[in-house]
């Protein structure tokens, strides 16, 4: 099932959401991260790789 640009924003923002209500903030260089997936210009896979990267856990 492909996800609409408008569902894939609100997705990105129920994640946002739920993590600042648990304490944990998402940095501006992650948020840019999903925000080009939402915005469909990069694949979640992609996202994965670049947060792991970012993270540095790969």
């Amino acid at each position: 099932m492909q996800l609409t640009v408008r569902e894939r924003k609100e997705a990105v923002q129920f994640a946002v959401d739920n993590n600042q209500l648990e304490g944990i903030l998402i940095g501006e260089e992650a948020l840019a991260i999903f925000n080009r997936w939402a915005e469909g210009d990069i694949s979640f896979q992609e996202v994965e790789d670049r947060i792991y990267e970012l993270c540095r856990i790969r």
